[in-house]
């Protein structure tokens, strides 16, 4: 790799060349989540490139499901980005965005919208999904059918990934019996996420049924 074998000031210098030809370097970090298993790697490299990107030299992209200062804080660590950032939350899409990708790809065949909403709630992955499915079996059972065997083990994953005070808030959402909710920040956030809708409810109704058997 270019950035390990190399010495310090030759990167640097060679990023320097890209800028004076007036290029940048951007460096697209995805599931940033697994450095918390190669640490010895990556050890100390944090504050090197946060120089280079206040210097101008390079621009990163880090792609993580949590904030990153919370991805280091879950790790006993202080996060070297604090304050160069912004964050962007990549929710739903709004209605007539999706709607118009949809309809788009049925290429003026009736797209099943009320259908596709119902199970994927305008999160682009799974509008993908179940608009992909129902294009193939054009039957709404078979194709739900369809849709649940390859969302859950999604499903599976998103749920681990929660912390147990939004699984608690996302039970309430499904009516799972005898729950509260009392942190109304925590609602925000899994709006903003597309996981609750505007009115409260769950995204989708089978992720709303999955939720039920969940312990």
């Amino acid at each position: 790799m270019f950035f390990i074998q190399s010495p310090t000031f030759e990167i640097e210098d060679r990023l320097q060349e890209l800028v004076d030809h007036g290029d940048r370097l951007i460096v697209m970090l995805d599931e940033f989540e697994a450095i918390s298993r190669r640490l010895e790697t990556f050890n100390d490299w944090g504050e090197e490139w946060r120089s280079k990107g206040c210097a101008g030299l390079l621009t990163m992209v880090i792609f993580s499901k949590r904030p990153v200062s919370e991805l280091y804080q879950s790790l006993s660590l202080t996060s070297p980005f604090a304050n160069i950032f912004s964050t962007t939350i990549l929710g739903p899409l709004e209605e007539k965005a999706w709607h118009n990708l949809v309809e788009d790809g049925f290429n003026n065949d009736v797209a099943p919208l009320s259908w596709i909403d119902e199970l994927a709630g305008g999160l682009p992955y799974y509008v993908q999904m179940a608009a992909s499915l129902w294009w193939q079996y054009r039957d709404d059972e078979q194709a739900k059918k369809e849709f649940i065997f390859q969302a859950t083990p999604r499903f599976q994953e998103l749920w681990k990934d929660l912390t147990e005070i939004e699984r608690h808030a996302l039970r309430y959402a499904a009516d799972v019996s005898g729950l509260t909710v009392r942190n109304r920040a925590i609602i925000d956030i899994l709006k903003r996420h597309g996981l609750l809708r505007q009115e409260g409810g769950l995204f989708s109704s089978v992720f709303a049924e999955f939720i039920k058997n969940q312990r």
